[in-house]
């Protein structure tokens, strides 16, 4: 594969891919603060809050690993 300025297209995908989850999680975190009064009892709004926020947080950690271009060495 083709590497260019540390980067590969096969890299991109990957920082592309995170991206969107990590959008399409916030939009989730969103959609349950919004309705969280509709909610019926046993749903733990906070609960769901916090483990959104930890699985973003993973997320982004991994998604740090992709930004950083390959060493001048990989080639």
């Amino acid at each position: 594969m083709k590497q260019e300025l540390g980067y590969t297209q096969y890299k991109f995908n990957y920082i592309t891919d995170y991206a969107k989850q990590i959008d399409k999680l916030a939009i989730y975190m969103e959609i349950v603060w919004q309705n969280r009064d509709s909610f019926k009892d046993d749903i733990d709004v906070e609960l769901a809050l916090q483990n959104t926020v930890e699985n973003i947080e993973r997320r982004i950690e991994e998604f740090k690993g992709y930004l950083k271009p390959f060493d001048k060495e990989d080639n």
